[in-house]
């Protein structure tokens, strides 16, 4: 188990992952014992120092891992209407391919994927 103070940069990595997925992903097998315990998390999103989302969970119902990765989802997503929600996917698209192409996947940028 990680020390606390590696908990923090975890959750959010876990969130920013989240957040970056095309669609909501499926639960995870965590490696780390406390991702997989039942934990209650709250994502609170913000753009440009403005709320843009927060959502989150009173109850442990899941691992703590699912639950950051559902709640940062939803703080991102859920109050979208479709036209917020196709450029939010058009850029998450665009960053991944970008990704992709500069670590090496493809020395040709029309050529790289988008995936993860």
């Amino acid at each position: 188990m990680p020390d606390d103070a590696l908990r923090g940069p975890t959750l959010l990595s876990i969130a920013r992952s989240a957040i970056e997925l095309p669609s909501a992903p499926a639960p995870r097998a965590w490696t780390e014992e406390w991702l997989r315990a039942p934990g209650a998390s709250f994502v609170t999103l913000r753009l440009d120092g403005d709320l843009r989302g927060c959502i989150g969970s009173v109850e442990a119902r899941r691992a703590l891992g699912d639950d950051v990765t559902h709640n940062a989802r939803a703080a991102a997503y859920r109050d979208l209407d479709a036209g917020e929600h196709a450029d939010a996917a058009a850029i998450a698209r665009e960053r991944r391919h970008a990704l992709n192409w500069l670590c090496g996947a493809s020395p040709d940028w029309d050529r790289a994927s988008a995936g993860t």
